[in-house]
């Protein structure tokens, strides 16, 4: 894992510049992660701002949730392998019939968040940690402003990725549900981790969860999803 977010930058970049000479489709997530981890970075650069209780586990969270993609990116890139939700991701690039960019998009955040989410949570929270309510405090509001950060770059990631789509790529009913969708994306963004019993907020350590990632819930959730389906991992609602 990378000591700082600048050293993550640049793995996100030489990971992201052979996709992008290739027109490689996963290249769509791995962009609006890229940019987006700078604008957390460049927020963390500047305390003036005031945005974090505190920096330095939001740095520490931030590699942590990363790395468990990239993990999965270069596995994928190396063998062809990956935990389930990335599995279904990674293999509709290049398919047939094409994937849009935004469901490329989609794709990778519902396995960011729903799969790897939890997981970088329980990497950087202690089990004393979960148990005091001043530190979920702390760290629910260092959540909520890097999910702030996040939100507020939808419309210039939608345009960006508009730059990439081909004709016939959104239809009329994805255009006139383009402000619905930036209102659900700002949701989805905003979704807490699992919970055990919902009375301890939104980082409540759920009972028997492994602290390392889990291969055989991971293949469990491969196995459960129609074979190729580009929307067999949509976002939560």
């Amino acid at each position: 894992m990378e000591s700082s977010i600048d050293g993550l930058l640049a793995r996100m970049d030489a990971l992201l510049a052979p996709m992008v000479t290739s027109n490689d489709e996963r290249r769509h997530f791995l962009a609006v992660y890229t940019r987006t981890t700078a604008a957390v970075r460049d927020e963390l650069a500047d305390p003036s701002l005031g945005g974090f209780v505190d920096p330095a586990w939001t740095e520490r969270w931030d590699l942590a949730f990363a790395e468990l993609y990239l993990e999965a990116l270069e596995r994928w890139n190396e063998d062809g392998t990956a935990p389930g939700p990335w599995q279904v991701a990674f293999a509709l690039a290049g398919s047939e019939p094409r994937v849009p960019p935004i469901r490329h998009l989609l794709l990778g955040m519902n396995a960011h968040i729903n799969f790897d989410l939890p997981q970088a949570l329980l990497e950087v929270i202690s089990d004393a940690g979960f148990d005091d309510p001043s530190v979920i405090e702390r760290r629910a509001t260092d959540h909520a402003h890097i999910d702030a950060i996040l939100a507020s770059r939808v419309p210039e990631e939608d345009r960006l990725l508009q730059a990439s789509e081909q004709p016939g790529d959104r239809t009329l009913i994805d255009r006139l549900m383009t402000p619905f969708n930036r209102r659900a994306t700002t949701r989805f963004l905003k979704e807490p981790a699992p919970r055990s019993g919902g009375t301890r907020g939104p980082y409540r350590s759920p009972a028997g969860t492994a602290r390392r990632p889990c291969e055989r819930r991971s293949s469990s959730w491969a196995s459960s999803q129609p074979a190729g389906s580009p929307t067999s991992a949509g976002p939560a609602t």
